[in-house]
């Protein structure tokens, strides 16, 4: 079994954080709103709270939440539509 030291661990740790971080569709958005690349430094950065797209996190989850809304809302129509059947033979 290979042992790692603390300095290898919290750098594994760290790796294993900032890829999932790269992942996170609020950081994917607010890096586009910045107009910067979702890369490696700019999630440790975000992680800190610092940098480009640190900055346009607030807008970026207030832009996810909205469509998230628009998007149950659509989809209750839609559900409320396809429930709904007319005979076309009634009259209206």
């Amino acid at each position: 079994m290979i042992r790692l030291n603390d300095q290898q661990m919290t750098e594994e740790a760290r790796s294993m954080r900032l890829d999932r971080i790269l992942e996170n569709p609020i950081f994917r958005r607010a890096c586009h709103l910045a107009g910067v690349e979702p890369t490696v430094r700019q999630a440790s950065k975000y992680v800190n709270a610092k940098g480009a797209a640190y900055a346009f996190a607030s807008q970026a989850i207030n832009e996810l939440e909205q469509l998230a809304e628009g998007r149950s809302a659509g989809e209750s129509n839609m559900m409320r539509r396809s429930t709904v059947h007319h005979d076309p033979l009634s009259p209206a």
